[in-house]
């Protein structure tokens, strides 16, 4: 047996051990695939807890700007995830209530909106859906529930100034009102970053942006949602003001019927957990 021979069998079982780190280390590399970040990032966004919220809503266009005082109740009705948002203030507002409830066989929800003036509860079609929500740059559907059977894809991801993040896109099922959605999402929290929303001629319409993220009872949570019209020129922002996860919510807060009468709820008032101030 040669040096020669002698040389190449020693090195290698380290070149082996070199070719299985460098395998590991592109596995490592390798990010999720696309079903799983949506599906984290809707637990990001989505917590099972159930939580009480009092946020304040401000909308900003043509050089004016009004305030609407919300409250949200968040929790589940014979095991389905609901949505509850009423306004609390102004007095002209005041009652308005809005219940979606999402529907886990498909990507459809279950709403209903109560206007105090018209004084009957109404179920929202799907068209109303995209209308606006209180005359903001926010549809009723933006504030609903993250679908999760619209056709979703990795566009790539980044690293910017230490910021690992992932970016999909999104094809709706029904394209007349956005036509794909493309979310920038952090790739150690999977909490959204930037959403661009495209109007029926691919143009960018909105951008909608989550920040202000702060860890409340264990749960990352985005205190501040914006959302840009870049063609309009307008913006809204919600803020969270208070919040309680772990909350106990009565059914009755949680049904259509109960609507008209939400607002008058003791929650709101007895909701005394100050956030990101």
């Amino acid at each position: 047996m040669t040096q020669g021979t002698h040389a190449r069998r020693r090195t290698a079982p380290g070149a082996a051990t070199a070719l299985v780190l460098i395998a590991a280390a592109t596995a490592a590399a390798q990010p999720p695939d696309v079903a799983t970040i949506v599906s984290r990032m809707k637990q990001a966004v989505e917590p099972a807890q159930s939580s009480l919220r009092r946020m304040t809503l401000t909308v900003t266009q043509e050089g004016s700007t009004s305030k609407v005082v919300l409250g949200q109740a968040r929790g589940k009705l014979a095991d389905r995830n609901r949505i509850l948002t009423v306004v609390l203030a102004p007095s002209d507002l005041q009652g308005t209530a809005y219940l979606v409830e999402e529907e886990a066989a498909s990507d459809d929800t279950r709403q209903w909106v109560y206007v105090p003036a018209i004084g009957r509860v109404r179920t929202v079609i799907s068209p109303e859906a995209f209308s606006a929500f209180l005359n903001s740059d926010f549809t009723y559907s933006d504030l609903g529930f993250t679908p999760l059977r619209s056709t979703y894809s990795l566009q790539g991801e980044d690293s910017t100034q230490d910021v690992h993040t992932y970016r999909i896109e999104a094809v709706p099922a029904q394209r007349w009102y956005y036509t794909r959605i493309v979310t920038t999402v952090a790739a150690d929290s999977f909490l959204p970053i930037e959403r661009q929303f495209y109007d029926p001629a691919n143009q960018l319409w909105k951008v909608e942006r989550f920040q202000g993220v702060s860890t409340i009872n264990g749960v990352p949570t985005v205190l501040t949602l914006s959302m840009d019209d870049v063609q309009a020129k307008s913006r809204t922002t919600i803020t969270v003001t208070d919040l309680k996860y772990g909350a106990r919510i009565p059914e009755a807060l949680l049904q259509s019927q109960g609507l008209p009468q939400a607002r008058k709820s003791p929650l709101w008032t007895s909701l005394k957990a100050p956030v990101g101030r």
